[in-house]
């Protein structure tokens, strides 16, 4: 997979990522139930834009 963005683009993607990273092990930690990796991907894509 290729993409084309600037740098900063790039980041944000990334920022979104870790941020979403961290609320789901904030959840898992409140709740004590833990997350799929497949529903935190998912997430995860969905914040790049991406369509699960």
């Amino acid at each position: 997979m290729e993409f084309n963005l600037p740098i900063e683009e790039i980041r944000a993607i990334f920022q979104k990522a870790r941020e979403t990273r961290n609320a789901f092990l904030k959840q898992q930690a409140e709740n004590a139930i833990k997350i799929s990796q497949s529903e935190e991907t998912k997430a995860i894509l969905k914040n790049m834009g991406l369509k699960v």
